[in-house]
């Protein structure tokens, strides 16, 4: 068996506090209780004749497809929340909500869950979008699926949605505010983020707790403290490429992670970061599978500060390849660990001078 269990505030702020802030965000948004979107039945006895709702089935063993499907169907244009009252609804196919702002909200982690069947045609919640403004909320809510260990799933995919933390450019922000937090627990978890625009905030993506791989492609972090920032014990995958982060301590911090990818993405300090404050591009520790690839980094902020574009420490299995840094000056920490093995630096184009203390 097969299970994702996944409490996620994908919002402006940390879970303690997203729940308040999307709820403001949909204040005026209408209530979807999935629960009503029962089917209808003919009655029996005095109401013989009279159609009577049926609430949507909450035992996980009844398929309750229909009904959330059907509330989905009902979202209004202008948004909406799609609200799972405490139970388990049984799912036979993913859900898919496109070009809507939405709310996708349960009572808790383990009071509200979503669990595919075994016999699920597809798995997961595609919520996809053609505004750049829109708002997706996805909190107090679990996911699990019955499928085997080789079926393929993602527990949840947003593409095109926009972020914005504090509206102002006065600096680096406060610890509460994310772009994006996933917060695995128990089970693994499979996250895909796609064209995302994060600003304003202290993290633009952090993962933390029990996620098995995480995928970011076509990101904007802007503005941010740290762009990606994975801090776990269970080593997830993390593959970041097409992406611009424009950040004031590190584009991304990749703490414990197992094959870790990184192509094709613009990493500059932020220009008006405090004059001399260093920043590292990539700062990579107690990680193995490190391929950094093709990517590009600058020191926008004036005057410049010591910039380190990629940091290793205690890691193992890394390639370092064809990378541009244009920068007055270029520290590489540790590219070379002592502890790796198989390191692989080559083609590395640098402007400046160059300091390798590894």
């Amino acid at each position: 068996m097969r299970t994702w269990s996944v409490a996620l505030a994908v919002c402006l702020l940390s879970y303690g506090t997203a729940r308040v802030q999307c709820q403001s965000e949909f204040a005026a948004a209408p209530v979807l209780n999935v629960i009503d979107f029962g089917t209808t039945a003919e009655g029996n006895g005095s109401s013989a004749g009279v159609e009577e709702a049926i609430n949507a089935p909450t035992d996980g063993v009844t398929d309750a497809t229909p009904a959330v499907l059907a509330a989905i169907a009902a979202l209004p244009a202008s948004g909406g929340q799609l609200y799972f009252p405490t139970g388990v609804y049984l799912l036979t196919q993913a859900l898919n909500i496109n070009n809507v702002p939405v709310a996708i909200v349960g009572d808790g982690m383990s009071l509200s869950i979503l669990r595919w069947s075994s016999t699920a045609s597809s798995y997961g919640i595609s919520v996809s979008q053609n505004s750049a403004n829109a708002v997706v909320s996805v909190h107090d809510i679990s996911f699990y699926t019955d499928a085997a260990q080789t079926t393929q799933g993602v527990a949840l995919t947003i593409d095109l949605v926009h972020f914005t933390g504090y509206d102002g450019n006065s600096g680096p922000k406060t610890s509460s505010e994310f772009g994006v937090k996933i917060d695995g627990s128990g089970s693994p978890v499979e996250i895909d983020l796609a064209q995302i625009w994060m600003q304003f905030c202290q993290f633009g993506v952090e993962i933390t707790g029990t996620v098995e791989g995480v995928s970011i492609t076509q990101a904007n972090m802007v503005a941010v403290v740290v762009g990606v920032s994975t801090v776990t014990s269970n080593k997830p995958q993390l593959a970041l490429s097409q992406s611009h982060i424009a950040a004031y301590t590190s584009g991304i911090v990749a703490t414990g992670t197992n094959s870790l990818n990184i192509y094709g993405c613009l990493i500059y300090a932020f220009a008006d970061r405090p004059a001399g404050q260093p920043f590292i591009g990539i700062n990579v520790s107690n990680s193995t599978g490190n391929i950094l690839n093709m990517n590009q980094f600058a020191d926008t902020s004036t005057p410049s500060g010591l910039y380190t574009a990629i940091s290793f420490t205690n890691t193992d299995f890394s390639s370092v390849v064809n990378n541009i840094c244009l920068t007055p000056v270029t520290q590489f920490t540790n590219v070379v660990d002592p502890i790796s093995r198989l390191n692989n630096f080559a083609n590395n184009i640098c402007e400046g001078t160059i300091n390798d203390s590894g």
